[in-house]
């Protein structure tokens, strides 16, 4: 039998130091705007000491992943081939994708998905987010009344920040969601108060970090349980604090 899994393992990874490459060498002493709302542990390990990951992401999680980055693939060619003839039936002026943007007071990079420049020159910011079918439900319960999530509002919040002072303003935030179950898509306006979270966010991280590694403290580090399941540095942050008791 031909190991198809282990050449397409090879592909994503290829895939993901072209990216690593392109967007992030030359760049560590940055965090990362994606990063926003998680562990301040974490960061850490990532920005300041550079710690190497001693748990990398099993092939299934990067499949998973991958899903993610090809239909943010795909959004980003749907809008750049709208034709410029057409943005008036959108109320669309001008469409920018995939930009960089930092805060460099914050020492905060990343690239935010898309921006809208209206006709009436508001400037609407959109993220792009896959999640599979229980985090949906759980996002979107029947009862109608939606469950925010925090990590992917303050993302847009930071890269919200950023666009406010390169522009000069920002008249509103968005989420679109993918199901990637059922191919499901949702928009959700998120609150442009989640750019003063953000800067509350970052600024407790920047402060927190001068003081070297942050000690073990649920809802700054980590700020949620689970996310210990899926972090790089897992083992190492066990070794460093022997009477961890997260239940992870």
């Amino acid at each position: 039998m031909i190991d198809l899994e282990a050449i397409y393992e090879q592909y994503m990874d290829d895939k993901n130091e072209e990216n690593r490459k392109e967007r992030y060498e030359g760049k560590e002493d940055y965090y990362s705007g994606s990063a926003s709302g998680y562990c301040s542990r974490k960061n850490y390990y990532k920005v300041i000491s550079k710690s190497e990951p001693t748990n990398l992401t099993e092939s299934r999680g990067k499949r998973v992943m991958r899903l993610g980055t090809v239909w943010h693939d795909d959004m980003d060619k749907a809008l750049l081939s709208l034709p410029k003839d057409q943005y008036w039936m959108h109320n669309i002026k001008e469409i920018k994708t995939e930009e960089s943007v930092c805060i460099e007071r914050f020492k905060v990079r990343g690239h935010y998905d898309a921006l809208f420049i209206t006709d009436n020159d508001e400037h609407l910011l959109y993220d792009f987010k896959t999640i599979g079918g229980w985090g949906w439900r759980n996002q979107f319960p029947k009862s109608g009344i939606d469950k925010p999530k925090i990590k992917h509002e303050l993302q847009l919040g930071t890269y919200g920040l950023a666009i406010k002072e390169q522009y000069g303003r920002i008249d509103g935030l968005y989420l679109l969601y993918y199901n990637k179950d059922n191919s499901e898509m949702k928009e959700v306006s998120v609150p442009l108060s989640r750019i003063d979270d953000a800067i509350e966010y970052w600024t407790s991280i920047n402060q927190e970090h001068e003081e070297g590694l942050p000690e073990l403290n649920q809802g700054v580090s980590p700020v949620e349980k689970w996310e210990c399941g899926y972090c790089d540095w897992l083992d190492l942050c066990k070794k460093q604090d022997k009477g961890m008791t997260l239940n992870v």
